[in-house]
């Protein structure tokens, strides 16, 4: 379905002179010249994603037997990568508040950004989160329709739990409009938004919630193929790509390690200096 939506939004807005031609015509060179004109007004990490869904496409063709091989071969853009938000932890109960404040009594969002921070489900899998996956007595929650189509049981943390216990339900959808129809897609976006500029947050998605939700596993110990398998990635690269870099952990582990061979300050500290003797 994620999928679908991408190839939509491209088919729609990022052709570049490239929707007259037929799938067994593209060359390196037309693909190319589209990619210039997509970065007239696109940045370069935007034209590395827009050429891998060109290829998610001629990749299909290859399967169904359309055309023999991928028709052309252009390299991705080489860019710089930044570090990418996360949620910090001193900010998160107060970005939490924020959201609550903005939504009142409306559940469907509050409850949304706790599901994805708590159990770092994608917002997709919250609006078609049901109460029947929640095992109150193993307090785990299993995701029963996800992107991979498989998911394990998933610890439910104590915050978590009595949250979602003050409005458990036997069955049914844990949050939906007030006319009981489900959220659309990017239903979360202005709340967080909202939340960001009220807390001084950085630019904090729904994606960005379950990178903010995999960093803190892998700060906190979890090995990154246990992380893997909590988010549901089929590949362990897909999952060290939502790992963000902690320099201050950096540094505790420096420590560490000039400590145990003797260049720690505790050691230097201990050595009592050598006095100087007249000849």
């Amino acid at each position: 379905m994620a999928h679908i939506k991408v190839v939509e939004t491209f088919g729609r807005l990022h052709l570049h002179g490239l929707d007259e031609v037929l799938i067994d015509e593209l060359t390196t060179e037309r693909v190319e010249l589209a990619r210039v004109k997509h970065l007239e007004a696109h940045a370069p990490v935007s034209a590395n994603q827009w050429l891998k869904v060109l290829r998610l496409l001629c990749n299909w063709a290859v399967r169904r037997g359309v055309i023999p091989a991928v028709p052309f071969r252009v390299k991705v853009l080489k860019v710089q990568k930044k570090p990418r938000a996360i949620l910090p932890v001193n900010l998160a109960h107060d970005w939490l508040a924020a959201i609550d404040a903005r939504e009142g009594d409306r559940d469907g969002v509050r409850t949304a950004v706790r599901l994805m921070l708590g159990l770092g489900l994608r917002e997709s899998e919250t609006i078609t989160a049901r109460w029947e996956w929640l095992d109150v007595e193993r307090r785990t929650y299993t995701p029963g329709r996800t992107k991979g189509r498989e998911a394990d049981p998933l610890p439910v943390p104590d915050w978590l739990f009595a949250y979602l216990m003050e409005r458990h339900k036997p069955e049914g959808y844990m949050l939906h409009k007030r006319n009981v129809r489900p959220y659309a897609p990017g239903f979360t976006r202005l709340a967080m938004l909202a939340a960001n500029q009220a807390v001084g947050a950085p630019h904090i998605t729904a994606h960005r919630l379950r990178g903010t939700f995999a960093t803190l596993l892998s700060r906190s110990g979890v090995p990154p193929q246990d992380i893997q398998r909590v988010l549901r990635h089929k590949n362990l690269a897909t999952t060290a790509a939502y790992l963000e870099v902690d320099m201050q952990t950096v540094a505790r582990g420096q420590a560490i390690i000039a400590d145990s061979i003797g260049f720690g300050l505790r050691h230097q500290s201990s050595v009592a200096p050598v006095a100087n003797v007249d000849p």
